[in-house]
């Protein structure tokens, strides 16, 4: 199968400085997890991964770290001045959040990211997925990737959002508990919607427009080898 021109495998020299890609990918459990590649230096030897792994999980890894290993990237439909935007984001993000518990929930959909990178959740939000943490991101520089005000909710989201917050109440039962108290105003935006809505040029997608790009970017990665990210948790 011919890829996308969006969905490339680039090595960290490919990566151009002020520059920001969209990792997705699969695992064993038959999950997704998206995280963002930047790079900020030409002399660092590797680009960086910024991805909400799980709950109070932020990290920020080498690009080719062992426990979770990307074969794609999604070239989002950004401008030159919005990539280097990004970029620098994420490396204030980085800054800012690693040393914080950034807890992992499903509400808001889109949290508030300050000027300095500081992610901002209220009393009553949750958590973020690794899908609404990209999502916020692109949120701060001006892009809004998925139109949340029209996104039905879907049974196998109400499903997979009531399974995560089983496995959490099992070491934390407070947290896994406002996560599945929260299901009702819960948003689930996947992980292969939110790559691939990046590819676009005309977001906001409507869900039905992302569950179209998801499936091409799916059926593109289908023959790709899994990676090990089945150790952490997905969003």
């Amino acid at each position: 199968m011919t890829l996308p021109p969006w969905l490339i495998a680039p090595s960290a020299d490919d990566l151009p400085v002020g520059q920001v890609h969209v990792g997705i990918v699969g695992n064993a459990d038959g999950g997704w997890h998206v995280a963002l590649l930047y790079r900020l230096r030409l002399s660092a030897s590797f680009a960086w991964l910024l991805h909400l792994a799980g709950d109070q999980q932020l990290y920020k890894d080498e690009q080719d770290h062992e426990d979770i290993k990307f074969y794609c990237w999604v070239k989002p439909a950004l401008a030159p001045e919005q990539q280097l935007a990004l970029a620098l984001l994420c490396g204030k993000v980085a800054e800012k959040n690693l040393s914080d518990s950034i807890r992992f929930g499903f509400t808001p959909p889109i949290a508030k990211v300050q000027d300095d990178g500081k992610m901002l959740l209220g009393s009553t939000d949750v958590g973020l997925t690794c899908a609404s943490f990209v999502m916020s991101l692109f949120s701060k520089i001006g892009v809004t990737l998925l139109d949340l005000e029209n996104w039905p909710s879907r049974k196998q989201d109400e499903q997979f959002i009531s399974g995560v917050g089983k496995n959490i109440k099992k070491v934390d039962e407070a947290h896994g508990e406002r996560i599945l108290a929260a299901i009702a105003a819960a948003i689930r935006c996947r992980p292969p919607e939110v790559a691939g809505a990046s590819s676009s040029p005309n977001t906001p997608l409507k869900q039905a427009d992302a569950e179209k790009v998801a499936s091409v970017l799916l059926s593109a990665l289908g023959n790709l080898p899994k990676s090990s990210i089945s150790l952490r948790r997905n969003g």
